[in-house]
């Protein structure tokens, strides 16, 4: 039996409210100030995804404005010591900078590197 909890949204006569989801930001600036290093954000990504409680991870993006670790290079480093959480950018800030095909051909390595993990966030 389904209960219907009030004003819960429905197509078909089913809910279309899926699992509450939720992710890690990781500071890949902290790199650059001095406060994290790629290892240590690698091993909180690690951490977050052996805990079971968090469904991705993700990192900021951002060419001009704050210096930070790239955001294509770190999550290829996570990509490749995790296995089950998604993985992308919190806010791809400069994704009007960057060269079209190029960031497709980087976007889709590191799918594949991921096995499919990626969530691309414009």
């Amino acid at each position: 039996m389904n209960a219907r909890v009030p004003g819960q949204a429905r197509r078909n006569g089913r809910s279309i409210i899926g699992k509450v989801k939720y992710g890690i930001s990781l500071s890949n600036r902290s790199v650059v100030t001095g406060g994290n290093t790629v290892a240590e954000l690698v091993d909180m990504a690690v951490t977050a995804e052996n805990s079971g409680a968090f469904d991705g991870v993700w990192v900021g993006d951002n060419l001009l404005s704050k210096p930070r670790l790239d955001y294509l290079v770190l999550l290829s480093a996570i990509a490749a010591r995790t296995s089950k959480v998604d993985l992308g950018t919190i806010c791809m800030a400069s994704f009007p900078l960057r060269n079209p095909v190029q960031l497709a051909i980087q976007w889709a390595s590191l799918d594949v590197l991921s096995e499919g993990r990626t969530v691309l966030a414009v």
